[in-house]
C-alpha cells in the first residue's frame, strides 16, 4: 500500500482520541480552560451523561471575538511559544489542543467576551468545519457548549458507557476539580437540576465537603522543603477503605494518577492501617518546574520525575510525623520503605546518602525494598 499523508480532518479526529477519550474528558479540558483563564466562578450543565450536553460557563478574562478562530486551530495557544516553557509551565491547558479537538468529533459553539469589551464574538464549529465569528450581546466570561459528542465516529460513540456510567465519570472529574479550587465557586446542574455545589471554601472544609468527612475525622498538612510544597487533607485511620479510589493526587495543580506518589501515600500511613484497606486523602505537591515533565501523557494524567526518590521521601514523611503527631505516636525514628523499582533514583541528602553507601558495602543487595531511617525534623512552612 503506498504512503499517503492524512487529510487535516483524519488527523484532528485522530488527535481528538487520544485528547477526549468520552465526555468526562472533555470536561477536564473545558473546566481547565477556565482556571487558566482566571475564572472564580464556574457553571456546568450536562445531558444523558454529557453524551448530548455539556455546557461550562465561566467568568474569566475572556475572549477577543477576533480570536475566536485561533482557539480552535490545534497548538493554538497562549500559554507557550517554544519548546523550552514546557519545562516552566504554571498553567493548565497549554497545548491548544483541547478545543480544537472538541470541535473535530461535535458540534461546538465557543462564545465569549474579552474583559472590559461591549461586544461579544460567537464561533460554531461542526465536525472541524468553523464558521465564520459573529457578533452577539456581551457576556461575562466564556461559554463553551459541545453537542453530541463523536457524532461523526460511530465507532468511538459505541463504546461510551451507559448514561449513569458517564454521568458518574463527570461527577468525579467535578468533584476532583473541586477538590484543588476550593477559591472557585463551581455548579453542576444535571438536566436543570443542581447536584453538586460548592461554594467559596478553605481547603479543608472543601476536601471534607467533596469526600463526606466531618472535619473533626481530618488533619490539614501544610510543608515546604527545598522548592517543594505539601498541602494535604489526610483522613483519620479509622475512616480507612476497601480500595484506593479515596486517595486524590495533584501534581501542579493537575490531577494525576501517580503510583510513586500513591506508594508514599501508603507509606505515610504504615501500621495505621489494616492489611487490605486503604486510607483516605487529599495530596496537593507542588515542585519546581524543572524537576517535572507533564508532557508525558495527552491528557495530563501523568508525569515524571526527575528524582522519584526525592518526592516518595518528602510526601510519606510529612505524612508520618503529622499522623505522629495527630496520633500521639512515637515520633523518632521514621523509617521509609522505598519500592525497589524507584531505588535506582537515590536521594540527594546526606543522610539518605549515608544509609544507601552503608546498604551497597554490606552487600546485602537482596532486591527487597531499603529501609532508610532518620529523625523528623520539622520542615519550613510546617
Amino acid at each position: 500500500m503506498p504512503i499517503k499523508i492524512l487529510d487535516s480532518h483524519t488527523v484532528n479526529k485522530i488527535a481528538a482520541g487520544e485528547v477526549i477519550e468520552r465526555p468526562a474528558s472533555a470536561l477536564k479540558e473545558l473546566l481547565e480552560n477556565s482556571v487558566d483563564s482566571g475564572a472564580s466562578r464556574i457553571e456546568v450543565h450536562f445531558e444523558e451523561g454529557g453524551k448530548n450536553l455539556i455546557r461550562v460557563l465561566d467568568n474569566g478574562s475572556g475572549i477577543p471575538a477576533d480570536e475566536l478562530p485561533l482557539a480552535l486551530v490545534r497548538h493554538g495557544t497562549s500559554k507557550i511559544t517554544k519548546i523550552e516553557d514546557l519545562f516552566s509551565l504554571s498553567t493548565l491547558g497549554f497545548r491548544g489542543e483541547a478545543l480544537a479537538s472538541l470541535g473535530a468529533v461535535s458540534q461546538l459553539t465557543l462564545t465569549s467576551t474579552k474583559i472590559g469589551s461591549d461586544k461579544g464574538g460567537q464561533l460554531r464549529c461542526e465536525g472541524g468545519k468553523v464558521e465564520p465569528v459573529r457578533p452577539v450581546a456581551p457576556l461575562d466570561g466564556t461559554t463553551v457548549e459541545v453537542k453530541n459528542l463523536f457524532y461523526n465516529i460511530p465507532a468511538r460513540q459505541k463504546f461510551l458507557k451507559s448514561t449513569s456510567g458517564e454521568t458518574a465519570a463527570l461527577k468525579k472529574v467535578f468533584k476532583s476539580f473541586a477538590l484543588i479550587h476550593p477559591e472557585m465557586t463551581l455548579t453542576l446542574k444535571q438536566d436543570s437540576k443542581t447536584v453538586l455545589f460548592y461554594p467559596r471554601q478553605n481547603f479543608l472544609k472543601r476536601a471534607c465537603d467533596v469526600m463526606a468527612i466531618q472535619t473533626e475525622n481530618s488533619f490539614h498538612l501544610e510543608a515546604g522543603e527545598n522548592g517543594f510544597s505539601l498541602n494535604a487533607v489526610l483522613v483519620h485511620p479509622k475512616l480507612n477503605t476497601s480500595t484506593q479510589g479515596g486517595i486524590y493526587i495533584f501534581v501542579q495543580g493537575r490531577p494525576v494518577q501517580d503510583k510513586l506518589i500513591s506508594q508514599a501515600v501508603l507509606e505515610g500511613y504504615r501500621n495505621l492501617v489494616m492489611d487490605h484497606q486503604y486510607p483516605q486523602a487529599v495530596i496537593s505537591l507542588n515542585v519546581p518546574p524543572d524537576f517535572i515533565d507533564v508532557n508525558v501523557h495527552p491528557a495530563k494524567l501523568q508525569v515524571k520525575f526527575q528524582n522519584p526518590s526525592l518526592v516518595f521521601r518528602f510526601v510519606s514523611s510529612q505524612i508520618k510525623r503529622v499522623m505522629a503527631e495527630k496520633l500521639e505516636t512515637e515520633i523518632n525514628p521514621v523509617s521509609y520503605v522505598i519500592p525497589t523499582e524507584f531505588q535506582p533514583f537515590l536521594l540527594n541528602d546526606n543522610v539518605t546518602q549515608y544509609n544507601q553507601k552503608e546498604f551497597e558495602s554490606s552487600g546485602e543487595s537482596s532486591g527487597e525494598p531499603v529501609i532508610f531511617t532518620s529523625p523528623v525534623y520539622p520542615l519550613h512552612g510546617a
